[in-house]
């Protein structure tokens, strides 16, 4: 192998490690601020028949996150989508989504992590997903009843 081959594919290995180890490292499951926003929406005739009724959302700044938690008609969760940024000075974010399913018994039952980066220049934007983290579960179960009981006061 010739070495330009050799650094290019080194290069292209550490860039891909290194944007997957961002994966895990901005605060989504962090506990609910004392500021925030709760919002209620009630859903469409097509979700209504996925089983989902409504959607609570919570927003917040500290950290920069927003948590949407898909409800039934009783207000078992059925899946939970949390969504928190920050800037990369001077011209770039980073953001990282999760999005879990849940069994009737409030159980996480599946769901994935997304990492991106936005920003200038936009050809080094990075774009990661990944599975949830073994202790991901735990945490999604309480952050998503935290989110009930404050939004649903």
């Amino acid at each position: 192998m010739n070495k330009t081959l050799l650094l290019t594919v080194a290069l292209i290995g550490c860039t891909a490690a290194t944007a997957h180890a961002q994966i895990g490292t901005i605060p989504l499951f962090d506990s609910l601020p004392a500021a925030g926003k709760c919002e209620q929406f009630p859903f469409n005739a097509q979700m209504k028949g996925l089983g989902e009724s409504r959607m609570t959302q919570f927003s917040g700044t500290q950290p920069r996150r927003t948590i949407s938690v898909g409800l039934d008609e009783r207000g078992r969760p059925k899946h939970v989508w949390i969504m928190a940024g920050r800037p990369i000075p001077p011209s770039k974010s980073e953001s990282e989504t999760v999005m879990a399913f849940f069994t009737d018994a409030g159980r996480v039952a599946r769901g994935d992590r997304h990492y991106f980066t936005t920003g200038t220049p936009a050809r080094m934007s990075e774009d990661r997903s990944g599975g949830l983290f073994a202790s991901d579960s735990a945490k999604i179960q309480q952050l998503v009843k935290a989110v009930i009981a404050r939004c649903s006061r």
